[in-house]
């Protein structure tokens, strides 16, 4: 009898701990660890405790996810804008080409010029 008040004990002590009440005085209905109500708190302490769980485990799949997605991108927005400085760097070279070398533009432009006189 002694052992089953102890552990009626330890379970209050327990449900304090985690801030939880308990009745000042027992009644059959109050008693945990009858049959009935020992399979009860067992069985909440184990639900609550694979809810704890579970909204853990989906807190950091969701943020490993987001670390992912905002490094894939951060690496699409870098590889894009690398992409457009080259092509308008192009654009800009062959902008100027004519402005830089003016005798190899004169050659390239009398050579078409002749190419189509000939055809004529």
């Amino acid at each position: 009898m002694m052992a089953w008040a102890m552990a009626e004990s330890l379970f209050d002590v327990y449900l304090l701990l985690k801030g939880e009440s308990i009745p000042i005085f027992k009644t059959r209905n109050t008693w945990i660890t009858d049959i009935e109500g020992l399979s009860m708190t067992i069985t909440n302490e184990i639900i609550d405790k694979v809810k704890e769980n579970a909204k853990f485990a989906s807190e950091r799949v969701i943020d490993y996810t987001e670390n992912k997605a905002e490094d894939f991108l951060d690496k699409a927005a870098t590889t894009i804008a690398d992409y457009i400085d080259s092509k308008v760097d192009l654009l800009v070279d062959k902008a100027f080409a004519s402005i830089e070398n003016p005798f190899k533009e004169k050659y390239i432009l009398r050579k078409i010029f002749l190419m189509i006189w000939r055809q004529v």
